[in-house]
């Protein structure tokens, strides 16, 4: 049989933490909101085992819990696990933890386990074990360690499984034992040394309370003797049982209380030396329970966690205040066990672990019915008993009568009337308190009166609209009348004191659209007695002093009303608001009673402070306020000072609202399907944890990285140059609305910018040598950021071969080697003098036939190009007459490339052929003129071959080509001084343009015939000595727009 460990060392800590809470007072409302929206943890959760037999939360604020598969650290979202690794002496000894404590440096926990005790160094995340050593007397005495505690002094105190108890001594040294006797052979002293709690005695920190298998001890640590307590009974089946104990308490007034096995709860009067069972009186109570833990909130008050749920004690009168009973088939289950740092109650169940968080416990809900009741069970309305604040009158639509609801006793009666209705199908749609003190009950189908004594529904004397009424919603007036709507009938008046009643059913409608009718719902009485009306589309209003109705029917682009209205609130200020919309939109509108005619006056929206997008409810609270339910939740807005702010229903409150109501004490109660809540508009809290990120991983091309430390506790990251593709993992401590938990994250130096993302990743890869810091920061649901960011400095080493002394030594080495380059040179450069030109010369001629060699297939590919293109565009004659041409064209160019000079006449030949090719592919899209002087040789002179080609196709491709419209290319040859002139002009799109086309075109050509003709004149000049020169000019008019090109060639002739 497993135990649980005992909670003095928590109860401390609770006490401090809820000492706040005890300002509150006693009243019903300030306490059950302490258990208010448990949220039970478990396996599906990531918990290994359901079962969690104690919780710590270290200095860092993570929470760790003590399972039967594994030590748990949790932060709210992600959970680690801890387990015994048989290849791993440092990993926990155990599986099945059944003691946690922290140690008092804050620096690791101790844990005993089913194998002995462990110190976990939460820096490594390493263990130290203990077990026992019969040649070792200062050895744990025994391997199973069911309790730790420390004493004021720092004393860390552990209780055994059959061994008594033992202290650890100072540096973890050893252990010093204390056990009842020495004789383990007799069966009651191993009950006796098997230990299930231990407790620091409040009035003297030396004595120790003890809970046993067979009674209770009080051992005094500086004399180190015990005391049995151990109580006897005729029935010694009910004495073993009451006295095999669970879990004890000391009081400050001398009282033990006596947790047992099965028997329930006890308390000890030490001045009397009696034990006294507390009567508990719970319905459906197990006959077989036991007390797991206890805990003192605050002065006067006593928790008792037991097996079946949470009892609540008044330590003065020793009477039980509440009974708080798990119900797995509601998700309701109570526990405490630790308050942490801001004031969330943790507690353990059979079913897992419950966390009770004051911020989203700020909503008190209590269901009318079973959740898995087939009716709806519609909470229309709420009233508070006049006479009894913390009694509620709830109309319901489909249930089974009016509801009286005892908040304190969390008691729900049915009141129905004497005429029979199927279950669940009675329509209860208001009720009001009249001024003649009556509690009227207005059902679909008929209007009662609720008795004297509270027990039925009584026939009220009046029924103003006789059968089948369709009643909706009541209302009275300062006059005393009270006026009713009804969804078939339109509005009826009536004096309670004399019958009279008047129906309104004409002047309700009206002829601009059918469909704003005598379907009335809402309404509302202003401080003028007038009377505002919620119709089936648009809204009407009663002006009593010109007794005359205005009616506002909806019509399509009508700016005056909405097609359905919500509800009506008189604002602080007389003004009169409404919610309501058209289609898919709703708002808040503004309705001045001084002028009524004019329907909705305006919008409310932003500019007025309002952020609702979606409004379907209102409500003014007793400072003025109005609270609107909108798609996200509650927004609170000030219509003087158009202050607001927003509520999330992730707060605790229920998302499907029917009504809200102001209750005379301040609160306000929801309606809502099969349960109502309450809140009070001055106590809501939004969230105001901020995350705290913090690393768990670190992994190198997906693998993880060893580390010396934990994830959590690293300061820095050093990272080899090979290491620079990396990962970041990380997660935050946030344990309210965790998942509403965004991040920011940016490597400086590296990101330019902050990287926002919901996921707890940040990926890098071939990240530069150097130091970088990588900062995080985590946002909670109000978009508050945790400031300033996290930081961890991040540096990745430089490859040895980029460091300083690396390129300081090469370049030494380069120059050293360049001198020695030089003094070889300076040897050899007299003895290489004479044959240096020569061979420079052969060298150049060498490369000038190897530039010629590219040149003639550069041309020829081009040519082939065009032949390719007139057969893709099936145009077979202009093929043939092209290759016709072209074949002419090759010849020369064979004939022409075996030399190195041709006459230009032969050139000029292969150019005029070029052209005609080149005319009849674009299809005459360009004129061309070839211009000779007529005192130019060109039979005598010679000229390398093919050198003014590449300039008249780059003019072609590039200039003409591109050209909108018709284009023209010259060709100039002039002789002048022994030069040879060349001039190629076109009127195309120049150099810019074809340079732009070019970079936006999927194929980008490079003009290699031009490059390889540079190269030549660049060779000729080399080789004769002479000044050929290439200039090219832009042409552009006197507004800078281009005009085309301009090439000039000057070639020296014999």
């Amino acid at each position: 049989m497993s135990t649980v460990p005992p909670f003095l060392h928590l109860c401390r800590a609770l006490i401090a933490g809820l000492l706040a809470l005890s300002t509150m007072g006693h009243s019903a409302t300030a306490q059950q909101r302490l258990f208010q929206k448990g949220r039970l943890i478990t396996e599906a959760d990531g918990l290994p085992d359901d079962f969690v037999a104690d919780m710590v939360q270290d200095s860092m604020g993570f929470l760790w819990m003590a399972t039967f598969d594994g030590l748990v650290r949790f932060d709210g979202q992600q959970m680690k696990v801890f387990r015994h690794d048989p290849d791993d002496p440092s990993s926990i000894p155990s599986d099945a933890i059944l003691a946690l404590e922290c140690s008092r440096d804050g620096q690791g926990l101790w844990m005993g386990t089913f194998n002995g005790l462990a110190y976990f160094d939460l820096k490594t995340e390493c263990a130290e074990s203990f077990l026992p050593d019969p040649g070792d007397p200062l050895s744990l005495p025994m391997n199973r360690v069911n309790v730790l505690t420390t004493d004021p002094a720092g004393n860390l105190w552990l209780g055994t499984n059959g061994a008594g108890i033992a202290r650890v001594l100072p540096d973890r040294q050893g252990f010093r034992h204390y056990p009842v006797n020495l004789d383990l052979s007799d069966p009651v002293t191993v009950l006796m040394n098997t230990v299930t709690d231990l407790a620091v005695d409040p009035l003297d920190p030396d004595q120790l309370w003890i809970a046993t298998q067979h009674g209770c001890l009080l051992f005094n640590a500086e004399k180190e003797s015990f005391k049995h307590y151990y109580f006897e009974y005729e029935d010694k089946s009910d004495e073993r049982v009451i006295n095999s104990l669970r879990e004890v308490y000391p009081t400050t007034d001398g009282r033990l209380f006596w947790g047992s096995w099965g028997r329930g709860l006890y308390v000890l009067d030490l001045a009397a030396d009696s034990l006294s069972e507390v009567a508990v009186h719970l319905p459906e109570a197990p006959e077989v329970w036991s007390v797991r833990r206890f805990y003192q909130p605050g002065p006067g008050l006593l928790w008792a966690n037991c097996s079946w749920g949470l009892l609540e004690l008044d330590l003065d009168s020793g009477q039980i205040r509440r009974r708080l009973k798990n119900d797995p088939r509601r998700g309701a289950f109570f526990a405490g066990m630790l308050l942490d740092r801001d004031r969330r109650i943790w507690g353990s169940v059979e079913e897992g672990v419950v966390v009770f968080d004051p911020v989203l416990g700020q909503f008190s809900t209590y269901r009318l019915a079973d959740p898995f009741d087939e009716s709806w069970y519609i909470c229309r309305r709420v009233l508070a008993d006049p006479e009894d604040p913390e009694v509620f009158y709830v109309a319901v639509q489909s249930g089974d009568g009016l509801y009286r609801f005892d908040r304190r006793r969390e008691r729900w009666t049915a009141i129905s009337p004497e005429r029979e209705y199927p279950e669940g199908e009675l329509q209860i749609w208001d009720i009001l308190f009249t001024q003649e003190g009556d509690l009227l009950v207005l059902a679909e189908d008929r209007l009662y009166r609720l008795s004297a004594d509270g027990s039925r529904l009584l026939d009220y004397r009046w029924q103003p609209f006789g059968e089948n009424p369709y009643h909706q919603f009541m209302a009275q007036d300062s006059a005393g009348e009270i006026w009713i709507t009804s969804f078939v009938h339109g509005l009826a008046r009536l004096d309670p004191q004399s019958g009279r009643s008047r129906i309104y059913q004409k002047e309700l409608e009206d002829p601009r659209s059918p469909g704003h009718s005598t379907a009335l719902r809402r309404l509302l009485v202003d401080h003028r007695q007038n009377i505002w009306l919620r119709a089936r589309e648009g809204f009407s209003v009663y002006l009593r002093d010109r007794d005359t109705f205005l009616n506002f029917p909806y019509e399509v682009g009508a700016s005056n009303t909405f097609q359905t209205v919500t509800n009506f609130v008189e604002g602080p200020e007389g003004l009169i608001y409404l919610s309501g919309g058209t289609g898919n939109q709703s708002a808040v509108g503004l309705l001045d009673p001084v002028h009524p005619e004019q329907g909705i006056q305006r919008m409310l929206g932003r500019r007025e402070g309002i952020r609702s997008e979606m409004v379907r409810f209102l409500l003014k609270d007793k400072k003025g306020r109005l609270w609107v339910i909108n798609e996200r939740g509650l927004e609170n807005w000030d219509p003087l000072s158009g202050a607001s702010r927003q509520i999330d229903f992730g707060y605790g409150l229920p998302e499907e609202i029917d009504h809200m109501e102001l209750l005379p004490n301040g609160e306000v109660a929801v309606g809502h399907r099969k349960a109502i809540t309450f809140f009070h508009p001055d106590s809501l809290k939004v969230n105001r944890e901020l995350p705290r990120p913090y690393l768990t991983g670190l992994k190198v091309f997906g693998e993880p990285l060893a580390l010396t430390v934990a994830p959590s506790h690293l300061t820095g990251i050093h990272l080899q140059p090979h290491e620079n593709f990396f990962t970041l993992d990380w997660s935050s401590l946030c344990f309210t609305l965790p998942d509403r938990v965004g991040y920011r994250y940016r490597l400086m130096g590296f990101d330019e910018r902050w990287i926002s993302t919901s996921l707890p990743q940040a990926n890098y890869t071939n990240v530069p040598g150097g130091v970088y810091r990588f900062q995080l920061m985590a946002v909670n649901n109000e978009g508050w950021w945790s400031e300033p960011a996290t930081e961890w400095l991040v540096q990745v080493d430089i490859p040895w071969w980029k460091t300083l002394w690396a390129r300081s030594l090469a370049v030494l080495l380069l120059l050293g080697s360049a001198y020695a380059v030089y003094l070889s040179r300076l040897r050899t450069v007299r003895r290489e003098a004479s044959i240096k030109a020569d061979f420079e010369r052969k060298l150049a001629d060498v490369e000038m036939n190897a530039l010629r060699a590219q040149m003639n297939p550069h041309f020829v590919f081009n040519s082939l190009n065009s032949i390719d293109y007139y057969i893709l565009q099936n145009e077979t004659e202009k093929a043939s007459d092209y290759l016709n041409r072209f074949s002419r064209l090759i010849r020369l160019i064979l004939s022409n490339s075996r030399s190195e000079k041709v006459p230009l006449k032969l050139d000029l030949e292969a150019l005029r052929l070029y052209l005609e090719m080149e005319s009849l592919r674009f299809e005459g899209g360009f004129d061309y003129q070839v211009q000779v002087s007529k005192d130019l040789p060109i039979e005598q002179i010679e000229i390398p071959p093919m050198l003014l080609q590449p300039f008249v196709e780059n003019a072609v491709w590039h200039g003409l080509m591109q050209k909108e419209g018709r284009g023209q290319l010259d060709l100039i040859l002039t002789a002048r001084d022994g030069y040879l002139h060349c001039v190629v002009q076109d009127n195309g799109v120049g150099r810019e343009a074809a340079r732009q086309l070019r970079s936006k075109s999927a194929l980008r050509r490079k003009s290699m015939g031009m490059q390889i003709t540079q190269d030549r004149i660049g060779l000729l000049n080399q080789l004769y000595g002479t000044e050929a020169s290439v200039r090219i000019i832009d042409l552009k008019d006197e507004l800078g727009n281009a005009l085309g090109t301009r090439v000039e060639l000057v070639i020296p002739i014999d």
